[in-house]
């Protein structure tokens, strides 16, 4: 899917989160239990302040989208980004969801996830 259609797509669905798959699978999901809302709040207020400090790169946290080389769609609980790299973007990517694998990422599991599909 285009940024476009993508976006299209998730608007039909306003109450889901969606993410989609190298294999271009859509994914579908839940919203986090609370403790685990609360530890990624913990995380990101960290992180960004540590960013924000540094300089070097720019946080995101969990609604932000990424569109990696494999053509995934995906939005890391936190990740962080190098701003050389992201000076790369075009505008069109640069407003819209960042075409570009994060430099570092966060992905925080709870106690029903399973570790090999986080890993994936």
């Amino acid at each position: 899917m285009t940024d476009g259609e993508f976006t299209a797509f998730c608007s039909g669905y306003p109450d889901y989160f969606i993410e989609i798959t190298a294999g271009g699978e859509i994914e579908i999901v839940p919203p986090n239990f609370s403790l685990t809302g609360w530890r990624n709040q913990m995380i990101n207020t960290q992180w960004g302040t540590w960013a924000i400090r540094d300089g070097k790169g720019a946080a995101t946290e969990a609604s932000g989208g990424f569109v990696l080389q494999s053509g995934a769609r995906r939005s890391p609980d936190a990740a962080w980004t190098a701003k050389a790299r992201l000076r790369e973007l075009d505008s069109e990517s640069w407003v819209g969801y960042w075409h570009v694998a994060p430099d570092f990422l966060i992905e925080l599991g709870s106690e029903t996830d399973r570790l090999p599909k986080l890993r994936a």
